[in-house]
C-alpha cells in the first residue's frame, strides 16, 4: 500500500495537491441518496468541520450524477452507489481492494471523466460498506485537524483560510476486531447528572441529544457498539425512542451489559417501570416460577429491535449486578441456563423468521457466571463468547483449547472504570496503555477478536485510555505491549503539538506509574513504610509543581482541553495521594513526639481542599461551564475521599517500632537478559512503577506442570548480587495477572548461582484473598529463601517460563 498525506495550511498555490479549501472557500460534497443514513450523518459532520476551519460551510450535494466541474469530494459506499460506480468506469479496478470488506475504506484523489469529455478533480472517500465510508470521512476530518475529542474535551480546530492535502492512496481496514465498544456505567455522579440538566432536560436523563455526541465521537474514533447507560438513576435507553433513532442515523450497534438479557434494562424497565409499560406489577425475576411474564417481556423487545442492526445478550443474572435467582446447585443453575438460552433463541427464530444462528448473540461469563459456564454449560456454537477481565484490569481465564475454533468467536469486556470490591475506582481513570496492550494482546492469543467492550464509566475522564483502545482493536499490530508507551506521546502531540507533548509525556507517564503501585481511590487501603511514604510524596509534590507550571505556558486556546486531559486527572490523582501519604505521616510524627506532625496534618488539609477547588475549575470555569456538573470528586462518598484523622500535636506513645529491615531493590535493567529458542524477555515501560520484564511473544499457552520445564531453552536475566549474607530472601514481585484458561500456570523460576532452580507459580484465583491484595496494591508477591556460599561473588536468575510472567521488582531481604 502506498500512502502519502501532506496537508498544508497556508497557500493554497504552493502545491500540487488536493484542494479542500482555497481563499475561504471549501469544495462541495457530493453524496448519494442511496447510501445509508450514516454516510449522510458523516458528511454533515465532515461540512459542520470545514465550517470551523474556514468560517464557511460546503454546499453537500445529494445526487446521483457526477458533476461536470470540479474540485469535488465524491463520498459513498460501494454497494448501490451510481455515482461511485461511475467512478468505477472511469477508473477501473479502483475499488478492489475494500470491496467485500467489513468497515473498510478507500481515500484517493483522481481526475475523473464526465461524460466522457470533462476532466474533474476530485477526492474519493469510498466505503466498503456504511460505518467504513464514515471512517473514511472522518480520517480526512482527523487529518486536517479536528480532534475526535474536539467537543467531549474542547480540543480546539485549527483556523485557516487554505487547506490542501495530496494523497496518493490510503486503504485502511477491515478492522482486527469486529465490534468495538463502550459502556456508559455508573453513570449516577458524572455523565447522567450534568446530561439530565444541561443536554436532555425534557428527558431528564441521559438522552438522545447527549447519545448523539457519544455517537459521533464513537464514529470518529472507529468504534461501532454501544451498551447504554444502565443504572437506576437513567431512564432504559430504549424507553426513549428517539435513541434509537439517533442510533439508526449514527450506524451504531446496540447492546446492552452482562445483567440486561435481550436488551431490556432491568433496573429501569422490570423494577421501575414495569406496571407502566404492561398494566400489571411485575411478578418475582425467577425464570422457574415466572417464565410467562419474563418471556413476554423479553418479546417485546426483541419485536421492537428487529429492524435495527443490534446483538443481543442471552443468559440470565440477577435484575442488576448479582447472581441469576436459581437453585443452589451449580448442576441445577447450569439446567436452568439452558432451558433459558433455548427459550431467547426460540424468541429470536420467532420474530426474525431465520435460524437463531443467523441473529448476532452474545454471552458474557462474567463473575458468577463464569463458574455456571465451567460447570458444563451447553452453549450454541454460534454464540460470540464475550470473557471478562477481573474489574481491575487483569483478564479472567478465558477458552480452553477444545473452545478456540467456535463459529461464534470470542470477545472481551475490560474496564477502565469499576464499582465493586475489593474497591471501587470511579473517579480518575488510571489503567495504562501498557497494561491494556499486554492483557489484550494476550486475549488475541485467545482469539478473542469478535468484540472488545470496553467500560468506560462516565467517559470523562478515560479520554486517553478510550482513543487508545479504539487504536488498538483497528490495530493490534501498531500498539504491541513494547511500544504501547508511545501511545502518550503521539496523543500529547495530536493534540497539543510536539513541544508541549515532550513536557506532557512524562507527568502522563509518571501518573501511570504511580497507579501501577495504588490507584488514587486506593490510596487510604495501602501500607507504606515511612521510606515508601516520602518517596511517593516526593514524586506527588514534582507532579503538581510540574503539572501546574506547565498549565502557565500553555497558550489560551489550548488551555480549556489541557485542564481536562492532564492537569485535572495528574494534579487531582496526585492531590488524592498527598491527603493520605501526609495524613499516614502526621501519625508517625506525632507517635515520635515530632512536632513537625502539623505540617503534615496542615498538609493534608491543603490537599483536599484543592482538589475541591480544582473541581470547581472543572466544573464551572472550563469551557465557560459546558461542565458544569459533570466531575464529582467523591463518587459514592467513599472513605478515601473524606479528610482523614490527622495528627495536629506531638502524642509520643513509645511505639514498638517496626523491625529493622535491610532490604535491596535490584534495579530491574542491570541485569543480563539471554533469550530463549523460542522465546525472550521484553522490557516493558509503565508496566509497573520502572516497568517490566516480560515472557514474549505473548502467545496462548499449552498446559504446563512443574515437571515440564526446560531451563536450558526458556529466557531469563541474569543478576549479580553483592552480599555477603550467610541467608537472604528474595521477593518477585509480578502482574497480578490470571493464567489464560484453566490447567495452565504462571510460572518462574529462580536460580542462586548454580544451584538447582526452584519452580515458582504466581498465577492467583480471583476472590481468593491474595487477589484481593494483589488488585489494590498492583502486584503479586512471592518470596523464596536462599542459602548463600560463602567468600564467592553470587548471581541471582530468573527463568521466564510461561507467557503472561511480567516481572516488575526484585526486593533482596537480607537477614
Amino acid at each position: 500500500m502506498s500512502v502519502l498525506w501532506l496537508i498544508i495550511l497556508g497557500n493554497a498555490n504552493a502545491v500540487l495537491g488536493f484542494t479542500l479549501i482555497k481563499d475561504g472557500k471549501p469544495v462541495p460534497l457530493v453524496v448519494s441518496p442511496n447510501d445509508p443514513p450514516v454516510v449522510q450523518t458523516a458528511v454533515e459532520h465532515l461540512a459542520s468541520d470545514l465550517h470551523a476551519i474556514c468560517g464557511v460551510k460546503p454546499d453537500v450535494v445529494i445526487t446521483n450524477t457526477l458533476p461536470n466541474h470540479g474540485p469535488i469530494v465524491v463520498i459513498g459506499c460501494i454497494s448501490n452507489n451510481p455515482l461511485l460506480k461511475a467512478v468505477e468506469k472511469t477508473t477501473p479496478h479502483i475499488f478492489e481492494r475494500i470491496n467485500g470488506q467489513w468497515e473498510t475504506f478507500l481515500i484517493k484523489q483522481i481526475n475523473l471523466r464526465v461524460n466522457g469529455q470533462t476532466s474533474v478533480s476530485a477526492l474519493i472517500i469510498a466505503g466498503s460498506d456504511g460505518r467504513g465510508t464514515a471512517y473514511g470521512v472522518f480520517e480526512l476530518s482527523r487529518r486536517i485537524g479536528v480532534s475526535p475529542w474536539y467537543w467531549w474535551a474542547d480540543v480546539p480546530i485549527p483556523k485557516n483560510t487554505n487547506v490542501v492535502v495530496d494523497i496518493t492512496e490510503l486503504v485502511e481496514g477491515p478492522p482486527a476486531i469486529k465490534y468495538r465498544g463502550i459502556f456508559i456505567n455508573d453513570e449516577d455522579w458524572g455523565l447522567h447528572p450534568w446530561a439530565a440538566k444541561h443536554m436532555d432536560p425534557k428527558h431528564g436523563c441521559i438522552g438522545p441529544n447527549t447519545y448523539a455526541r457519544v455517537f459521533e465521537l464513537l464514529l470518529r474514533l472507529r468504534a461501532n457498539l454501544i451498551w447504554p447507560a444502565m443504572h437506576s438513576c437513567t431512564k432504559a435507553f430504549f424507553s426513549i425512542p428517539e435513541n434509537a433513532e439517533v442510533a439508526k442515523k449514527y450506524g451504531i450497534v446496540i447492546g446492552s451489559s452482562h445483567c440486561e438479557p435481550m436488551l431490556r434494562n432491568n433496573v429501569y424497565e422490570w423494577s421501575v417501570n414495569f406496571e407502566n409499560e404492561y398494566g400489571v406489577k411485575p411478578g418475582p425475576w425467577d425464570y422457574r416460577s415466572n417464565e410467562t411474564q419474563i418471556l413476554t417481556y423479553w418479546a417485546d423487545r426483541v419485536r421492537a429491535t428487529t429492524n435495527m442492526e443490534v446483538i443481543y445478550t442471552i443468559g440470565m443474572r440477577g435484575i442488576h449486578d448479582s447472581g441469576m435467582p436459581g437453585p443452589p446447585s451449580l448442576t441445577g443453575k447450569v439446567a436452568l441456563l439452558e432451558k433459558i438460552i433455548t427459550d431467547q433463541r426460540h424468541l429470536l427464530e420467532s420474530f426474525y423468521h431465520r435460524p437463531a444462528s443467523q441473529i448476532p448473540q452474545m454471552f458474557c461469563p462474567y463473575k458468577e457466571v463464569l463458574d455456571i459456564y465451567r460447570a458444563g454449560l451447553k452453549l450454541p456454537q454460534d454464540v460470540i463468547i464475550c470473557w471478562s477481565d477481573d474489574n481491575h484490569g487483569y483478564l479472567r481465564p478465558m477458552a480452553k483449547p477444545e473452545e478456540l475454533n467456535r463459529p461464534g468467536g470470542h470477545g472481551v469486556y475490560y474496564h477502565f472504570s469499576y464499582w465493586g470490591a475489593p474497591a471501587d475506582y470511579l473517579w480518575l481513570s488510571t489503567i495504562s496503555p501498557s497494561l491494556i496492550a499486554f492483557e489484550l494482546h494476550r486475549a488475541i492469543s485467545a482469539r478473542a477478536t469478535n468484540l472488545w467492550m470496553f467500560n468506560v464509566g462516565d467517559i470523562k475522564p478515560a479520554e486517553w485510555e478510550t482513543t487508545f483502545a479504539m487504536a488498538l482493536a483497528w490495530n493490534p499490530q501498531q500498539w504491541h505491549p513494547t511500544n504501547a508507551h508511545s501511545f502518550i506521546s503521539q496523543f500529547a502531540t495530536e493534540i497539543f503539538g510536539p513541544v508541549l507533548a515532550s513536557r506532557i509525556t512524562p507527568l502522563k507517564s509518571t501518573y501511570y506509574q504511580l497507579a501501577s503501585r495504588g490507584k488514587p481511590e486506593h490510596i487510604d487501603r495501602i501500607h507504606f513504610t515511612e521510606a515508601e511514604l516520602r518517596e511517593r510524596l516526593a514524586k506527588c509534590e514534582w507532579l503538581i509543581q510540574n503539572t501546574t507550571n506547565l498549565a502557565k505556558e500553555v497558550p489560551s486556546h489550548l488551555r480549556d482541553c489541557y485542564f481536562q486531559l492532564v492537569e485535572y486527572p495528574i494534579a487531582g490523582a496526585a492531590l488524592l495521594n498527598l491527603v493520605h501519604l501526609h495524613a499516614k505521616l502526621s501519625k508517625l510524627e506525632a507517635q515520635k513526639g515530632n512536632p513537625a506532625c502539623a505540617a503534615h496534618a496542615a498538609a493534608a488539609t491543603n490537599a483536599y481542599h484543592k482538589i475541591r477547588e480544582l473541581t470547581h475549575v472543572y466544573n464551572k470555569i472550563v469551557a465557560g461551564g459546558k461542565w458544569d456538573d459533570f466531575m464529582d470528586p467523591a463518587p459514592r462518598n467513599l472513605p478515601v475521599f473524606k479528610l482523614p484523622v490527622l495528627h495536629w500535636t506531638p502524642q509520643p506513645t513509645n511505639p514498638i517500632p517496626e523491625p529493622q529491615k535491610h532490604t535491596v531493590k535490584l534495579p530491574l535493567l542491570h541485569c543480563k537478559i539471554v533469550p530463549g529458542t523460542n522465546a525472550w524477555c521484553a522490557y516493558i515501560p509503565d508496566l509497573g512503577p520502572d516497568g517490566a520484564l516480560a515472557y514474549m511473544p505473548l502467545k496462548y499457552p499449552n498446559p504446563s506442570s512443574t515437571n515440564d520445564v526446560d531451563y536450558h531453552v526458556a529466557p531469563h536475566a541474569v543478576w549479580t548480587l553483592n552480599v555477603t549474607n550467610p541467608t537472604i530472601a528474595v521477593e518477585v514481585r509480578t502482574l497480578p495477572t490470571q493464567p489464560l484458561y484453566p490447567g495452565v500456570q504462571i510460572r518462574y523460576a529462580i536460580q542462586i548461582d548454580t544451584n538447582q532452580p526452584l519452580v515458582r507459580n504466581v498465577a492467583v484465583r480471583e476472590n481468593a484473598p491474595s487477589w484481593r491484595t494483589n488488585v489494590i496494591y498492583g502486584f503479586h508477591t512471592d518470596v523464596t529463601s536462599h542459602t548463600l556460599t560463602p567468600n564467592k561473588g553470587h548471581s541471582l536468575t530468573i527463568y521466564f517460563l510461561d507467557p503472561a510472567l511480567a516481572l516488575q521488582e526484585i526486593i533482596l531481604h537480607l537477614q
